[in-house]
């Protein structure tokens, strides 16, 4: 009896065993679906959470191309809310590379201090990555419309560099002296300013339409670097002959070959002046660099002329640098870089090493090709640009209100003064010609001839008040101002737009109107292009030999008149 209850016993204990076994097996199969459910939720969770992160950064990003772009109603915007914007997107959207910039870089010998340098490793954003970030993106735009119609490299470098001696004309002084009339500044202060001091970006160079010989290299340089062309600038030394320091050689390169061009001179030294297509060699230049001022059969120049003087320098010891802002080398603008694409593509990083996405970095791209004219010179980083930006972001009060008075027809508040209907009492009244002005120089730089000339000859027709007081002087003047830049700016436009004829009638009345002017020398020699354009050689000659020009537009006119008057 025993026996057998021990034998049920085992029975039911084999049986219960079995049982717990398949139950257990069919638990942990239902336990595995919930895992993979859960997984899946997770999964799906994460994947929403990702778009949304891609989203909200992507806005941001708009966002800040909104305040940025150029355009007529944000160009005077709240720059600090794009600092803000960019801080937070780099705080949670930014892939930044682990690669650090190096201080010891040859590319940043003797320009800048240490730590401006390892700020390039920084991933916090500064107000000069945002003005960078503006210039960039306004410099873009503006050679997407320069070289529409110009099919090969060679035929863009040329037009950029056309358009960039007509529309920045040189000026030692920056301000208009006749401000001083109306006690916007004092003639002392006037005689002993220096213009370096002025504070100005990209976008003030462009929008003033006037600047320094180093001012009109740097618009052109980052011109050529929105369609990807690399050029290096050729410093010459001091020298006692020329009295200071002699223009400046840019060499641009295309595929393994090179385009001389001197900016302050506004000529092209062409290899030959009967075949355009071709250039020089790196091979060539290094055995006689003054070869390329010798490109000028049948032209005499004048004793003292700039060409001369630059025959006669050494020029295996120029300085040669790079012309871009150093800010293009950091961590935050190659990460920016990804993802400036579509209406916001433009060219704002150069990579200071080599890697998959971007080939060669810029020291190795640029001395491959020079390395016969370096020698043993090395390349470093210009230090214009630099300067500029950090002006900028340490301006004084003086300094910015010297800036706005070298922009006093655009940034200037202008004044209206009218009497009451007892003509007893004078009132002031706030008017916004200068932002007309504003959004029709941007409108005629981004390529919007119409709008532009349509504002253009509105201003120009404004009637002077009537009245005494300073007031009544002051929106007098003004206006005066305001009329003679628009119609410059008017030829200007109709010029690009290829209306010779159009653009020769507006000079030849800016001429009769404003002998003087600020514009009259850069108007004069535009007017003979504009003649000559228009197959009238006879009268274009004739406008060049009745012009008095400064030395450095005298090169171009001896050039032109002996140009215009072989048959």
């Amino acid at each position: 009896m025993t026996i057998w209850r021990i034998q049920n016993l085992i029975s039911c204990a084999v049986l219960l065993t079995a049982g717990l076994m398949v139950s257990g097996c069919g638990g942990g199969k239902s336990s595995e679906k919930l895992n993979k459910k859960d997984d899946k939720k997770a999964d799906a969770t994460s994947a929403r959470e990702n778009l949304e992160k891609r989203r909200i950064c992507k806005s941001n990003l708009d966002k800040v191309y909104q305040i940025l772009q150029p355009s007529a109603e944000n160009i005077n915007s709240e720059l600090q809310a794009a600092l803000v914007i960019l801080n937070q997107w780099f705080g949670s959207c930014a892939d930044l590379s682990k690669t650090q910039r190096d201080a010891a870089n040859p590319l940043f010998a003797d320009q800048t201090d240490p730590e401006f340098i390892e700020n390039l490793n920084s991933d916090s954003v500064s107000l000069g990555d945002v003005l960078y970030l503006r210039d960039q993106l306004l410099m873009r735009k503006v050679v997407e419309h320069v070289v529409q119609n110009s099919p090969t490299d060679l035929e863009k470098i040329r037009a950029i560099f056309e358009y960039t001696c007509w529309n920045i004309t040189l000026d030692q002084q920056l301000i208009d002296p006749r401000l001083a009339s109306v006690g916007l500044i004092t003639q002392e202060r006037l005689n002993q300013l220096d213009p370096m001091t002025i504070p100005r970006t990209l976008q003030d160079i462009m929008l003033a339409g006037r600047g320094l010989p180093q001012d009109r290299i740097w618009v052109f340089a980052t011109l050529l670097e929105q369609l990807n062309f690399d050029s290096v600038i050729l410093m010459p030394p001091q020298s006692a002959e020329a009295n200071g320091t002699s223009p400046a050689v840019v060499l641009v390169m295309i595929d393994d070959q090179l385009m001389a061009f001197c900016p302050e001179l506004a000529v092209e030294l062409q290899k030959s002046s009967e075949d355009a297509n071709q250039l020089w060699t790196a091979t060539t230049l290094s055995e006689d660099f003054t070869s390329i001022f010798k490109t000028f059969p049948g032209v005499n120049f004048p004793e003292g002329s700039p060409i001369l003087q630059m025959q006669a320098i050494d020029w295996k010891t120029a300085e040669v640098v790079l012309p871009y802002a150093m800010l293009s080398t950091s961590r935050r603008m190659e990460a920016l870089q990804i993802e400036f694409a579509g209406d916001m593509s433009c060219t704002i990083y150069q990579p200071l090493a080599g890697d998959d996405a971007n080939g060669a970095g810029l020291g190795v791209r640029v001395s491959s090709l020079l390395k016969p004219v370096l020698g043993e010179r090395k390349l470093t980083f210009w230090s214009y640009p630099h300067k500029m930006y950090q002006q900028s972001l340490l301006a004084s009060e003086e300094a910015l209100t010297l800036r706005e008075l070298s922009h006093a027809t655009l940034m200037k508040e202008v004044r209206t003064v009218r009497a009451n209907e007892d003509q007893n009492e004078e009132k002031t009244y706030k008017v916004n010609m200068e932002r007309q002005m504003l959004k029709a120089r941007l409108q005629q730089l981004l390529g919007n001839e119409t709008e532009a000339l349509r504002t253009y000859i509105r201003i120009r027709l404004q009637f002077s008040v009537t009245g005494t007081g300073a007031a009544v002087q002051f929106e007098n003047l003004m206006r005066f101002l305001q009329a003679e830049d628009a119609q410059y700016w008017s030829a200007i436009s109709q010029y690009e737009s290829q209306g010779y004829r159009a653009a020769a009638d507006t000079l030849q009345n800016y001429v009769a109107r404003y002998p003087n002017g600020r514009w009259a020398n850069s108007a004069r020699q535009l007017l003979a292009n504009a003649m000559e354009k228009n197959e009238k050689p006879a009268e274009a000659v004739e406008i060049l030999k009745q012009s008095e020009l400064p030395a450095s537009m005298n090169v171009r006119k001896t050039i032109d008149l002996q140009h215009w008057q072989t048959p």
